[in-house]
């Protein structure tokens, strides 16, 4: 930044003027300004502005030695000023002395340049650097108590260490670590670091299930009674699972009710919890290698079985009793290790009674291996699933054991479920396309022949009524036909950069009469600039051109109808990956019961329409990668789609 030039005002200066009038020039200019004498060792006058700044009264400062106010600056310094007209950094100590980054300026003005003044303002550049050079010592700190975790573990506990570094990696005041109580579906505050008013002292399932993945809620965002941004004049949210995917196992919580969250805190968060499982997974090998020799055979059994296999594994005793539960069973079943330890496994895997029965008539004289193939049961949380089930006969330490290997089918079936779905599409698709090809024929003769019996019969106004409610019928059908091969067959757009806001405006004036006929009133809010992207403009049209006259109908009986059409830039470190298009309008809005169909092909609310209008946009809209979704309340609508951008 540099500094303002001074006005000229030499022309104004008398030959030999007096104490006031260099008092008046002075305190004309507009920044801070000092005069100094001519061997540029005294302050002689200043102006308000500089006594604001260094908090110096007026017959303080002006008795000061100028080395007072910049002590880092020489005389050859000041004299380089004066001959190269240059602006310098120095620093300005403040009466406090707190010291200031600032450039300063000299002009000797006179006949002689007997009056030297000095002007200076404040760095705005190199206070950022200082403070970005302040936030990268913090980092540094960050990182080097993250290195310590688990080294003096009598001196701090681990997760202590993990929120301090937290709160120097993001800025953040306030941070929390959650952890479950055994048989209770809650999590429980653990460690904290900062205000403890500040955060929730349980979360619950409603709280977990909206922390479930990393997430961030800015500016005042009530998410549940227990779980609120401060107040403040800026503030945030973030959460990250903080063992594994699954919530259930911890959760590492920030609040800050005055900062932005940083540009990069999903990595920072990302660090935390990768240093973190790291840690527990050295401590928990550790742990297990001192206690294995002591362990009980059926422990050391499940080991050495999961060291081979990538299957859920329960090991039980010839009385079903559960004596082991790997972590893939845990994530397979809902339940931890420690819940199931001693339980039956009845009343773990639900719903298989018949199976169990067979499990408890296994003796070891039957084959290695029994599989029961695939079974339906129920997870802890109610989830129908589906599991390959199969048991294997251990002795051990002449105690009969099975260990049963489970394998989640789940993904399987779904995916069978939509290959079936899609290949019966097809097939539908394909029969459609054949039926109006077929019929689009016989209804072009029965046009042809309405408007030829137009002509010839007499004007009789009943006859004619009927002729011409043939013809509008005709005219439907080969729409509704045009429409259903337009879906069905395959349709390569060309993708080509586009100006999107010119796109839009140009789609939006093009409606301005229609929608002003019927009294509704359209806004357009679009930023001036936006990046491009990759579309097809006449496939796009028939999106906006789709979305813009359902809202248009959705709005016609009511007297006060209001579109809006706004479009954003989403940003992912400082990039702009998307844009983000909201089209709204203010109608009777969509029932919830119908939301769910309203992408299908044929169907349709209007007595008019073909029910396709929706399927072909959404079908548009994921060929240009984008994505198109649906929110609907009574009193609106909004139709949101999101498009990547160049």
């Amino acid at each position: 930044m540099k500094t303002s030039r001074l006005p000229d005002i030499s022309k104004i200066l008398k030959k030999t003027p007096g104490r006031n009038e260099l008092e008046d020039i002075i305190e004309f200019l507009p920044q801070p300004t000092l005069l100094i004498s001519s061997d540029f060792n005294s302050i002689l006058l200043s102006n308000e502005i500089a006594r604001i700044m260094v908090s110096y009264e007026i017959d303080e400062l002006e008795s000061l030695p100028l080395r007072s106010i910049f002590p880092f600056i020489e005389k050859k310094d000041i004299k380089n000023l004066v001959i190269n007209n240059q602006t310098k950094n120095t620093t300005l100590v403040h009466h406090s002395g707190m010291q200031v980054k600032v450039n300063i300026n000299l002009k000797p003005l006179g006949r002689q340049n007997q009056w030297p003044l000095l002007t200076f303002e404040k760095d705005d550049n190199l206070d950022k650097l200082e403070s970005a050079s302040d936030f990268n010592k913090q980092k540094w700190q960050a990182i080097q108590i993250l290195s310590k975790i688990g080294l003096n573990p009598e001196k701090k506990s681990t997760e202590s260490l993990l929120l301090q570094a937290g709160s120097l990696l993001t800025g953040a005041k306030y941070l929390g670590i959650y952890f479950p109580v055994p048989t209770q579906n809650k999590l429980v505050l653990q460690s904290s670091h900062g205000n403890e008013d500040f955060l929730p002292k349980t979360l619950n399932q409603f709280d977990i299930q909206h922390l479930a993945n990393f997430h961030i809620w800015e500016k005042n965002i009530k998410i549940s009674d227990s779980l609120e941004i401060p107040q403040g004049k800026s503030s945030f949210i973030a959460s990250i699972p903080l063992l594994g995917k699954d919530p259930m196992k911890g959760i590492l919580l920030i609040i800050d009710d005055q900062n932005d969250p940083p540009a990069d805190i999903k990595d920072q968060l990302n660090l935390l919890v990768n240093t973190y499982v790291s840690y527990k997974s050295i401590t928990t090998s550790i742990r297990n290698s001192v206690e294995i020799k002591t362990a009980p055979p059926s422990v050391n059994i499940g080991q050495k079985i999961e060291n081979v296999i990538s299957d859920g594994l329960i090991l039980v005793t010839d009385k079903l009793e559960i004596i082991n539960f790997n972590s893939i069973a845990e994530e397979s079943l809902g339940y931890s290790n420690t819940e199931v330890i001693g339980q039956n496994l009845k009343d773990i895997l639900i719903g298989m009674d018949t199976i169990i029965t067979n499990i408890q008539e296994i003796t070891l004289s039957e084959s290695l291996i029994n599989d029961f193939g695939n079974v339906r049961i129920r997870r802890r949380d109610g989830l129908s699933i589906l599991l390959h089930i199969r048991a294997i006969p251990i002795v051990s330490e002449d105690k009969n054991i099975l260990a049963i290997l489970i394998s989640d089918r789940s993904k399987q079936e779904e995916i069978q479920v939509e290959s079936n779905r899609l290949k019966e599409q097809a097939m539908l698709g394909e029969l459609t396309a054949t039926f109006a090809h077929e019929v689009r024929n016989p209804i072009n003769n029965i046009s042809t022949s309405l408007q030829l019996m137009e002509i010839k019969f007499p004007d009789d106004e009943d006859i004619q009524k009927q002729i011409g409610r043939m013809k509008h019928d005709c005219e439907r059908l080969t729409v509704l036909i045009n429409k259903i091969l337009s879906y069905s067959k395959t349709t390569e757009h060309k993708l080509i950069p586009i100006n999107f806001k010119v796109f839009l405006e140009k789609l939006t004036d093009s409606w301005q009469n229609r929608l002003e006929r019927e009294n509704i009133e359209s806004r357009l809010i679009i930023p001036n600039s936006l990046p491009k992207i990759n579309a097809d403009e006449n496939a796009l049209e028939q999106v906006f051109t789709n979305l813009i006259g359902n809202a248009a109908r959705a709005m016609r009986d009511q007297a006060n109808g209001v579109l809006v059409i706004k479009v954003e830039p989403l940003e992912s470190k400082g990039i702009t990956k998307q844009l983000n298009i909201d089209i709204s309008d203010n109608g009777p809005g969509i029932p919830a019961e119908i939301q769910e169909k309203i992408f299908k092909p044929f169907f349709t609310t209007n007595n008019d329409g073909t029910g396709l209008g929706l399927a072909v946009s959404k079908r548009i809209i994921s060929s240009h990668n984008g994505e198109i979704s649906l929110k609907s309340f009574p009193g609106g609508t909004i139709f949101n789609i999101k498009l990547p951008t160049l």
